[in-house]
């Protein structure tokens, strides 16, 4: 079975209506999209549209995400500063589908960890998605590279370049 996974809090603002909506379009075969996350006020309308498809279950929060179950990581959110779950993912081996408004464009390069697309796009969700369904080899390959890229974000690193930044900084104003 070919799995997505899903993992944040189940709102509008988080692009869920989008990623459903591709999803649905797809109809693929034996495939699942897992989503976790409590489901919030203003996408229940959107949720309960979605209920009875087979292929996709709300499992609701849970407290260790599956993402040892999936094969990509979807993120369609259309406004998140750093979507921790991106990072999260890919150091799972995750290829990731995200939209460039997660923070996420410093992490992925298109065709490398996964894709990043415009927040809202719906077909290119789509597209993102069917492309790993056809091409299972590309999953481990880009799983691989999503883990080794995000071994480059460790807090040391943000510490030095933190530093590194400030001592800029202060260098400029001199």
């Amino acid at each position: 079975t070919f799995r997505a996974i899903f993992v944040g809090s189940v709102q509008l603002r988080k692009g869920i209506q989008y990623m459903l909506e591709a999803w649905d379009s797809l109809e693929l075969e034996d495939a699942e999209l897992l989503v976790c996350g409590g489901v919030r006020e203003d996408a229940k309308s959107v949720v309960d549209k979605y209920r009875d498809k087979d292929s996709i279950k709300f499992l609701g929060h849970v407290d260790e995400v599956p993402y040892n179950k999936a094969d990509i990581f979807i993120f369609p959110s259309m406004e998140d500063g750093w979507g921790m779950v991106v990072t999260e993912a890919m150091a799972s081996g995750l290829p990731t589908i995200t939209s460039k408004n997660t923070g996420a464009e410093e992490l992925i390069d298109n065709g490398e960890e996964g894709y990043v697309t415009p927040p809202r796009d719906t077909e290119k969700l789509a597209k993102y998605i069917k492309y790993f369904y056809d091409n299972p080899h590309e999953i481990k390959k880009m799983g691989k590279k999503a883990r080794e890229r995000v071994e480059e974000y460790t807090w040391k690193r943000y510490r030095e370049k933190l530093i590194e930044n400030y001592e800029k900084i202060q260098a400029e104003s001199k």
